[in-house]
């Protein structure tokens, strides 16, 4: 694309967008068996209390930044290069 005259931003933008949605989706991918692990814990060793609300959001959030953050140096590393 930045061959025929595409910007940075515009080359860089769908990759954010990738990586970010990779981050939440592995998040949420993870989500069902940290339940599972956690049901299977509480109830043959010892009680536990299940993670607040938004300790599961600021987590898929995190996965989200995380996703982001690696696609950007990605991305940063190949338009160097061209």
């Amino acid at each position: 694309m930045r061959l025929v005259g595409a910007t940075d931003g515009f080359v860089r933008r769908p990759f954010l967008m990738e990586g970010f949605l990779t981050g939440v989706f592995g998040a949420a991918l993870a989500l069902p068996f940290i339940y599972i692990i956690y049901r299977v814990l509480s109830d043959a060793v010892f009680q536990l209390e299940w993670l607040p609300d938004m300790w599961v959001l600021a987590g898929a959030a995190t996965g989200g930044l995380l996703g982001v953050f690696a696609s950007g140096i990605a991305v940063r590393r190949h338009l160097r290069e061209i």
